[in-house]
C-alpha cells in the first residue's frame, strides 16, 4: 500500500510540475528591448563624487508582462554603449573614474577622463553584459558611477548615459 500511495505521490508532483509551463501559449521566446539610463552629478574642484542608478527589468520596453519568464540575457553589442559629455566643455579632469555594479565585485575602470568619452570596447561591452546578468536574475541592478576628483574648482554637471540593447530569452 505504501508502495502505491508513493507512486501516486510522485506522479502528482510530476503532474504539477509539468503544468507550470509556459502561461501564455502565444508568449515568444525572445523579446528585444532598449533602454539608455542616465547617472548625472556635479564635479567641482577636489571634491570625490559619486551618484547611482537603478535599473529595473520592467524599464525596459515590452518586457514587462514577460518579466517572472526571462531566464536570460544577451546584449546586443552593436546597440549598447556607454557616454560621457561634459567634460570637455567644462574643462575638468575626472580622476579615478569608474562603474561598478552594486552587490557584486564587478567594475569598469574608466581611469582619468579629460574629454567626453563614447565607447564600445569589448571591456565596457563585458561589464554591460554583467549588469544585464544582473538584472535577469534580481529583477533590478544598481550601477554607481564614481571619481575621486576633478580637477577643477567650477561647478558643472556631467550626464554618464549607458545604452542597453537586450535580448530576453523567455521560458
Amino acid at each position: 500500500m505504501k508502495k502505491i500511495l508513493s507512486l501516486l505521490m510522485v506522479l502528482l508532483m510530476v503532474i504539477a510540475v509539468a503544468s507550470c509551463g509556459k502561461d501564455d501559449p502565444n508568449m515568444p521566446t525572445t523579446v528585444t528591448a532598449d533602454k539608455t539610463y542616465e547617472i548625472t552629478f556635479m564635479v567641482g574642484g577636489g571634491q570625490p563624487t559619486s551618484n547611482a542608478v537603478t535599473m529595473n527589468i520592467g524599464d525596459f520596453s515590452g518586457i514587462a508582462s514577460y518579466a517572472k519568464n526571462v531566464y536570460k540575457a544577451d546584449l546586443v553589442p552593436a546597440g549598447a554603449s556607454l557616454t560621457i559629455t561634459g567634460i570637455t566643455a567644462g574643462g575638468h579632469e575626472l580622476k579615478g573614474a569608474k562603474l561598478a555594479l552594486d552587490g557584486t565585485k564587478s567594475t569598469l575602470d574608466l581611469g582619468n577622463l579629460t574629454q567626453d568619452k563614447t565607447t564600445t570596447t569589448t571591456t565596457d561591452i563585458n561589464f554591460l553584459q554583467q549588469v544585464a546578468n544582473r538584472i535577469v536574475s534580481n529583477k533590478s541592478a544598481s550601477v554607481t558611477f564614481s571619481t575621486t576628483q576633478s580637477v577643477k574648482d567650477i561647478s558643472r554637471t556631467v550626464p554618464v548615459k549607458i545604452k542597453m540593447n537586450v535580448i530576453f530569452h523567455l521560458k
